[in-house]
């Protein structure tokens, strides 16, 4: 019977903690359409560079990655420094730790496989795309979340597809991707949150 009672709260208290990692993404997700916006203008330039309806400024399009990313990544310091809270409970702190590591390893694959152009457009967004898929799978059991795991699986198939297509086909699928795997369900997450801070 104690044991019972034991386990009863063990559960519970998973439960509870489950819950508030739910509710501690759900307020991150400000990185996920903060990001996306950021990467679908970059890509879409890029996108009508490729189409020719901009023209190429020889360098230009380094720097412009360069810093955009950098003002992003100032800019999610910020908002992790004031307008959030610390993380709630170990599992919070393991969801940050996962990004972090999927943030670095996307900046490390994005800027040297990009500027050594040792890697293919194709071959680079599918690169790309398997680590943002990484990213979603690995927090899905952290917060419960089927959502999570089906943005993982549609970010793994398009990184798939984009290692067979060429620079102007692989772009604009990694275009329409971040607008429709970070973009859409990262607004959609905070403004839950904004409507509705706790779900616990």
């Amino acid at each position: 019977m104690v044991q019972s009672q034991d386990m009863d709260a063990d559960i519970k208290a998973t439960e509870r903690m489950v819950a508030q990692n739910r509710d501690f993404f759900r307020e991150r997700s400000f990185h996920l359409w903060f990001w996306g916006l950021l990467l679908a203008g970059l890509y879409g330039v890029q996108v009508a560079i490729e189409y020719g309806r901009l023209a190429a400024v020889d360098g230009l399009e380094g720097w412009l990655w360069f810093v955009t990313v950098l003002a992003g990544v100032l800019l999610s310091y910020l908002f992790e420094r004031y307008r959030v809270l610390p993380p709630a409970n170990i599992l919070s702190r393991l969801l940050r730790a996962v990004w972090i590591g999927v943030g670095v390893s996307i900046a490390i694959v994005g800027f040297m496989g990009g500027s050594t152009t040792l890697i293919l457009p194709g071959a680079h967004c599918g690169a790309l795309s398997t680590l943002i898929g990484l990213g979603f799978f690995l927090s899905a059991p952290l917060v419960a979340s089927r959502g999570l795991r089906v943005l993982a699986f549609l970010w793994w198939a398009c990184a798939i597809a984009l290692f067979f297509l060429n620079g102007h086909q692989a772009l604009f699928l990694m275009f329409s991707l971040v607008l429709a795997g970070l973009l859409l369900p990262g607004f959609a997450l905070y403004w839950s949150h904004r409507l509705r801070p706790s779900e616990s």
